[in-house]
């Protein structure tokens, strides 16, 4: 009897492992990515206006060989309050990409009036490029703001991709250790159990806040 109620703990760890391994597999999307570079910010270019604009973008989110992304406020208005807003290269890590807040959250009064269009891009040497932003349908090299220089930087990079990244990370490690631990030691079989099973309710927990939060913005425009 007492290797029988031993045994029935330990089979649940080995079935939650596997579900661990599945969700991880599911997961992975919103928690880390591997790609071969990343952009990187640079002290601004001297005379960044004299340098001439790069070919106009085909849509809103485009800035050359770059993209914008970010959570529109005001969706119905063309993307107009714009937060969170970031310039990558869709040949590199999207989840590393630079900060465009100088221009969309200290650029020019109301912040809510800031959008991508605004956006403009030169290459200076070496690989440089700068991103410069100014008010009104066409505005003058005068007329318009530097808001930041970056540059390619080679090599692999590892990069969390979402805000609830570290938390599934971390969850889906101690649930994994703990019906790892439950499922080759019968004395930890019970406590592995215990632990697998809450580290899955807060996995739930984060995943349900992280599509509530995604859906919201939309929703109340």
């Amino acid at each position: 009897m007492r290797a029988m109620m031993t045994a029935a703990p330990r089979k649940l760890c080995a079935a939650l492992l596997v579900l661990y391994v599945a969700l991880l597999w599911l997961l992975r999307p919103r928690i880390a990515e591997l790609c071969s570079g990343h952009l990187v910010e640079v002290p601004e270019v001297a005379g960044w206006r004299a340098l001439p604009e790069i070919s106009p973008r085909d849509d809103g989110l485009s800035l050359g060989p770059f993209k914008t992304h970010g959570h529109s406020t005001m969706p119905k208005y063309n993307g107009l309050g714009f937060a969170d807003a970031e310039l990558y290269d869709p040949q590199l890590c999207r989840s590393s990409g630079v900060s465009l807040a100088a221009w969309f959250e200290r650029g020019p009064a109301p912040d809510y009036e800031r959008a991508p269009l605004e956006l403009r891009l030169r290459q200076a040497a070496n690989g440089v490029f700068v991103v410069s932003a100014g008010t009104g349908s066409d505005p003058t090299p005068e007329q318009q703001n530097f808001v930041i220089a970056v540059r390619r930087a080679s090599g692999v990079w590892l990069s969390l991709t979402t805000p609830e990244a570290p938390w599934l990370a971390v969850l889906l490690s101690i649930g994994a250790a703990g019906v790892i631990a439950g499922a080759s030691r019968p004395q930890y079989s019970r406590v592995g159990l215990r632990v697998g099973l809450a580290c899955l309710s807060c996995v739930g927990v984060v995943c349900a806040w992280a599509f509530l939060a995604e859906a919201l913005p939309s929703s109340l425009s």
